[in-house]
Formats: C-alpha cells, sequence, structure tokens
C-alpha cells in the first residue's frame, strides 16, 4: 500500500494532491474576504453611489443583510446536493462568478428596488461559495489532520480579511485622493473586485480537485458511519 501524500504536515485525503491542499488554503485567504468585502463598501454605497438620506442607512443595511441570509438559508439544500452531483469545484466557480456578477451590476442600481435585486444576486454566490470552501476544508486532508488544516484555514482566512482591510478598504479614500469623484471611487474599487472575483475563479479551476470520472465519490473516511439515506 502507497504512502499517502502529504502537504507539510497534513495528510490528505485518498484522491488529492499537495496542489489541491494548497488551492483550498489560497481559496480561504481570498474567498471568504471577498464576501466580507460587501459589508466594507457598503457604507460608501449608500452615502457616495446610491446617495440615500443617511437616516435610513441602517434600514436599509439591515434589510439588505436579511435579504441575503434569506437566500443563503434557502439555498443552502439545494446547493449541497448540487455539489454532490457536479463537484466542489464547478459550484464554487458558479459561485464566484455570480460574486463578481453581483459586484459588477450593484453599483449601478438607480432605485431602490435595483439595489435589493442586484444584491439577490450577490447573495446567490454568497450561499455557494463558503460552502463550497467549508465542504472542501472537509474533504481535501485525511481523518487523523482534518482538525490540522481547519486551523491552517482560518488563519488563511483571518490573514486575507487582514490585507484586505488594509488595502482593498481604503481604496476609495485613494482614488479620490488621486482626483475621481466619491461616487466613482466607490465605483471603481467594487469592479476592482469584479476582477479579483475572476482571478480567483481561474485559481480554483486551476488548482481544486475536479470531480472523479463517472461521479463516483470519494470513500468515506475510515471509521465513519454511513451517510443518511437518500431517496433515488
Amino acid at each position: 500500500m502507497s504512502e499517502p501524500r502529504k502537504f507539510g504536515p497534513i495528510v490528505l485525503a485518498e484522491g488529492y494532491t499537495r496542489l489541491n491542499a494548497f488551492g483550498v488554503l489560497l481559496g480561504g485567504f481570498s474567498i471568504i474576504p471577498l464576501l466580507a468585502f460587501m459589508g466594507l463598501i457598503m457604507p460608501t454605497l449608500l452615502k457616495e453611489v446610491f446617495e440615500i438620506d443617511p437616516a435610513f442607512h441602517g434600514r436599509m443595511t439591515g434589510n439588505l443583510g436579511v435579504l441575503q441570509e434569506i437566500i443563503v438559508i434557502a439555498l443552502m439544500g439545494v446547493v449541497g446536493a448540487a455539489s454532490d452531483n457536479f463537484g466542489r469545484r464547478v459550484l464554487m466557480v458558479v459561485g464566484l462568478c455570480l460574486v463578481g456578477l453581483g459586484l459588477l451590476v450593484y453599483p449601478l442600481a438607480e432605485n431602490e428596488l435595483q439595489i435589493y435585486g442586484y444584491r439577490a444576486v450577490f447573495a446567490l454566490g454568497a450561499a455557494t461559495a463558503p460552502l463550497m470552501y467549508g465542504t472542501s476544508m472537509q474533504d481535501t486532508p485525511a481523518n487523523r489532520s482534518r482538525g490540522q488544516f481547519i486551523g491552517f484555514g482560518s488563519i488563511a482566512t483571518g490573514g486575507g480579511v487582514i490585507v484586505m482591510g488594509l488595502t482593498i478598504a481604503r481604496l476609495p479614500e485613494y482614488l479620490v485622493a488621486r482626483g475621481l469623484t466619491p461616487e466613482d471611487a466607490g465605483i471603481y474599487t467594487c469592479w476592482c473586485m469584479v476582477a479579483f472575483a475572476a482571478i480567483v475563479a481561474l485559481m480554483v479551476r486551476l488548482t481544486w480537485r475536479a470531480r472523479p470520472r463517472g461521479g463516483r465519490r470519494a470513500p468515506p473516511p475510515r471509521g465513519a458511519g454511513p451517510g443518511p439515506a437518500r431517496g433515488g
């Protein structure tokens, strides 16, 4: 029996490579901070781009957050089932494309209905990407290394959020200092993140494990009991 592959101290699950493990950790560094960007840019969008009365900022932020959470909760089961059929990588790329599309059109909203509608597009991606990342974090390491790998993933995510806060969060202010209007600065910052989402989607496509041919699932971890029965 061949020795299992390792990524540093992490023992990988059967069928996974070092590139797969590196790609998942890189996903933690980039995907979760990408989703957190929406919270960072919202004050700028509400004030400078949408020109919403400050008295309504709190209400609208709360309503948009509730809308996104409803969509995320409603789609979790659907996304999970789809990932079993199409693979984690495909669903993650689709989710990142939806996030990018949402960020592309969101700052172009001209009324409240469009603000909610375009946020729903972003929410579709936000329902997919974190679930696929979390599932891949569980799939990639062997049982004995799962805790270590999840710990490394948490470090990667924390580092990504810090980098996001120190760079992209300050981009509107930098662009204004370079002569752009606050409105244009907010729009261009969102569009920079569209490009970032495209780069992350390409990274996932090149590094994450593809679904096994024939639709066979990876063998269950040793010692794990049978999963819940599924209807035909």
